[in-house]
């Protein structure tokens, strides 16, 4: 593959979306309405966005997303609408839906319908009940394709400034049958600091294994982190991984941590045979800032094999102005093994685009080992859509 070439082909492309309809990541914006002085109480707020993963050698992957939530005076909510295209090794397609929250007395209750359609199909879905301090959780999915199945359940109970949680779950394939089992603590210690400890027994025909995680998050102040760190342990396997992001002025909230200790995110405890377009997204890491430094330090050890280690920092700095921003980072990750990388982001939110919030982001990555180059751009739109609501 011509990298040079589909990169600047991609570039273009790219250039052409954003000065056009793409932007910002699904972040609320008070003063983002399409005319008007006065703001409707509701409306429906539109997010799009591209991206393009450029690998040496490799066929280039595309992914477009299509995302509809709630928008209450200029507060974008959480999306209950949202859509993947995938094109590339494989193609297909991928959509969730929340339907509506039904209350009977003191029980709220809602369903989650997801699927994926093409060269990867599966249907599934999430109900979710909350009665009291208390959470329960089910879940069933079939994939088609793979000929896999997964159900599970959830249970949480909210008591003072503690949030206790178990779970269990069961998914077939043509390997086998694995099961998993999680118990977790989270505890909101103050206003500022949040901890949460979570343990996973899996067992299959192959074998037996353990994980054992916590985080530490600290918000609602000048300076952030959110850090964590998991141990996994089976037989004479025994591995141990961790990240902590350091924030001026951070974006974390209360919700920004717990997943690391849960069920359903793809981290310590995943068992999903079908993806959940709904799910969370990644954050680049410009996004963990409001204005000011960020970084990001993670790694990995292996305690029985030392040539699967690596270590990573990033670093950055987000320049926030009135009504734009820009934040450059760069990283360097060093592989025990050999093959060190080397790369640099930029991520870009200029002034709004057709009353939108707009946000680009691209990545450099080189393998300084082989010389091979990644590259990816990501170009992304978020606006309400709608008639103001006339007095």
């Amino acid at each position: 593959m011509n990298i040079k070439k589909t990169l600047k082909n991609t570039l273009a492309t790219g250039a052409i979306l954003a000065g056009s309809i793409f932007g910002q990541d699904a972040r609320a914006d008070e003063n983002c309405q399409p005319c008007g002085e006065n703001k409707p109480a509701v409306l429906k707020d539109i997010r799009l966005r591209s991206e393009t993963t450029l690998k040496e050698n490799k066929k280039p992957e595309h992914k477009l997303t299509f995302g509809l939530a709630d928008n209450t005076n200029g507060q974008r909510g959480e999306e209950w609408f949202r859509a993947y295209q995938h094109l590339g090794n494989e193609n297909y397609t991928s959509m969730a839906f929340n339907l509506p929250k039904l209350t009977l007395g003191d029980l709220e209750s809602t369903v989650q319908a997801f699927g994926t359609f093409g060269d990867i199909k599966g249907i599934g879905m999430q109900s979710t009940h909350v009665f009291g301090n208390l959470t329960g959780t089910l879940n069933l999915e079939k994939n088609f394709t793979d000929d896999a199945t997964r159900a599970g359940f959830g249970l949480d109970y909210k008591t003072g400034k503690w949030t206790l949680g178990t779970a269990f779950d069961t998914q077939n394939t043509e390997a086998g049958r694995t099961n998993q089992f999680l118990v977790k603590a989270i505890n909101d210690l103050s206003e500022t600091d949040q901890i949460g400890l979570g343990y996973v027994h899996s067992n299959s025909e192959a074998e037996n294994s353990n994980s054992l995680a916590g985080f530490w998050c600290h918000l609602n102040d000048s300076w952030g982190t959110r850090s964590r760190i998991r141990y996994d342990f089976s037989g004479e396997n025994k591995n141990i991984g961790f990240d902590s992001i350091i924030a001026q002025n951070p974006t974390f909230g209360r919700l920004s941590s717990p997943w690391i200790v849960g069920r359903n995110i793809g981290d310590m405890y995943d068992l999903s045979v079908v993806e959940d377009a709904l799910g969370p997204e990644r954050v680049p890491l410009g996004e963990r800032t409001k204005g000011g430094l960020v970084g990001e330090i993670q790694g990995s050890f292996d305690l029985e094999n030392s040539n699967n280690n690596w270590i990573r920092g990033d670093i950055g700095n987000r320049f926030q102005q009135k009504d734009w921003a820009i934040t450059p980072t760069v990283f360097y990750q060093h592989n025990f093994s050999g093959n060190d990388k080397a790369g640099a982001s930029l991520l870009v939110h200029p002034k709004k685009i057709l009353g939108g919030n707009v946000c680009i982001e691209a990545t450099y990555t080189n393998s300084l080992g082989n010389g091979n180059d990644d590259f990816y751009l990501g170009v992304q739109y978020s606006c309400p859509i709608g008639a103001p609501k006339r007095r």
